[in-house]
Formats: C-alpha cells, sequence, structure tokens
C-alpha cells in the first residue's frame, strides 16, 4: 500500500505554493484549506463519505487512510461526472451509522438549514466516528441565488453540539495575508477577465498579488483573521 500523504511543511511546500500562486486565481484559499485538511487527515478511517464531493480534490489526502471513499453531491448545473449517490445534505440517502467519517468541505455556505446538515452527519456516523468540515468565514459579495452563510467559531461549535457531537475542535486556515491577498485577487481577476483580457495576463496578474502574501502566511502573521475554519468533531 503507498504511505499515505503527510502534513505539507519544509522549503519544498512553500515553494509549491508559491508557484500554484502563479497560475491559480484561488491558490491561497485552497492552499490553506489543503493544509489544515491534511494536518486531520489521520483522524479519518473506514468507510468515508464526502459530501458535496465535487470532483473530489481532497481524495488523495484521504484515499490511502480508509477502505472506500463514497462521493455524495447535489445535482445540478455543474454536478460532477462520476458520483456514487445523489442527494441532499440536509437528507442524507444513507442508512443512520453506516459511515465511520463524513468530508464536508466548503458546502454548509450554500444549504438553508446547515443545522440540519450536521444533524444528518452525525447520523450517519458510527459511534467513535469522525467529522471533518470547512466554512468561509470571509469571502467576498456574491451573486449566487443559493449562497448563505458565513461562519464563526461560536456558531459553528453551536452547529456541532446541537447535532450531537463532542470532542470538537475548530481551527483557522490561513490568516490575515492569506485573506487579504485571496480576496485582493478574486477581485482582480473578476475585473480584469470582464475586460476579456488574455487569460495567462490575469492569472499573472492576480499571481504576483498572491505569491508574497502566500510567503507572509509561512511565518504564522496576521492571526486573529481567517478564510476558513476547519471543525474536527466526534460522534460519541
Amino acid at each position: 500500500m503507498r504511505r499515505a500523504p503527510s502534513a505539507p511543511h519544509g522549503l519544498g511546500w512553500v515553494a509549491a505554493g508559491a508557484w500554484r500562486c502563479l497560475r491559480d486565481p484561488l491558490a491561497l484559499t485552497r492552499l490553506v484549506r489543503w493544509r489544515a485538511l491534511a494536518e486531520h487527515a489521520g483522524l479519518a478511517r473506514g468507510r468515508l463519505v464526502d459530501v458535496g464531493a465535487g470532483a473530489q480534490p481532497y481524495a488523495p489526502l484521504f484515499r490511502d487512510r480508509v477502505d472506500r471513499i463514497v462521493t455524495v453531491d447535489y445535482p445540478g448545473r455543474a454536478a460532477p461526472p462520476r458520483v456514487d449517490v445523489w442527494g441532499d445534505a440536509q437528507a442524507l440517502p444513507l442508512r443512520t451509522a453506516s459511515a465511520d467519517t463524513v468530508l464536508c468541505v466548503e458546502v454548509l455556505e450554500y444549504l438553508p438549514d446547515p443545522g440540519a446538515a450536521l444533524k444528518e452527519f452525525g447520523r450517519v456516523l458510527r459511534s467513535g466516528g469522525r467529522l471533518l468540515l470547512t466554512a468561509p468565514q470571509l469571502r467576498g459579495m456574491s451573486d449566487e441565488p443559493d449562497d448563505y452563510w458565513r461562519f464563526g467559531r461560536p456558531g459553528l461549535d453551536r452547529l456541532a453540539r446541537a447535532a450531537g457531537l463532542d470532542d470538537i475542535v475548530i481551527d483557522a486556515c490561513g490568516g490575515a495575508a492569506a485573506a487579504w491577498g485571496q480576496h485582493v485577487s478574486s477581485w482582480m481577476y473578476a475585473t480584469l477577465a470582464g475586460r476579456r483580457l488574455p487569460v495567462a495576463l490575469v492569472r499573472s496578474v492576480c499571481g504576483l498579488l498572491q505569491a508574497p502574501c502566500w510567503l507572509v502566511e509561512q511565518a504564522g502573521a496576521g492571526r486573529g483573521v481567517t478564510l476558513h475554519w476547519l471543525l474536527t468533531a466526534r460522534k460519541p
């Protein structure tokens, strides 16, 4: 069996992140989420249910730690091509106590009732099972009709406790440098892309904004501001 990926660290991780910043206008938000999930991936085991799986960008972190990954997504205009189960996170079409791990990355903000989703995650988890979930604290204005919520640490804690979960830990994903850099990059990308400039040029401009912020982020500066939260919890 292949060795499971370890939590990213060192100069290689810093360099790879800086390079991604030059190619991806959303690099900062994706990098800080990846690092947070990688640092907690060891909690996953058994049958993992990935709710809102999409194209499964985080599957490499978990594939060699669990027995099986079951993908769940909601049918829509941008539905991924391969999904095991179609369904709503607020009413999962899964048996009670059928999962050892539930993974849910950036889904709660699109649900009218995020509390119902947390209760569903608790329902499908077996005793001792683990939830790994990310949710946004900061994000720019959105015209998406289903973009409902932003979350604070106390709010997420309250939702998890109401769902009957314990051993709740909520960590920040990214500091002020990542938050500032991502906001400016997203704004710049939307502004320049609207002028029909070459995509490579737009990405380069965004990268020149993001890369210095990524380097500052590695120094741990600017705590007290975060892009996302990572919540881990256990089913008693």
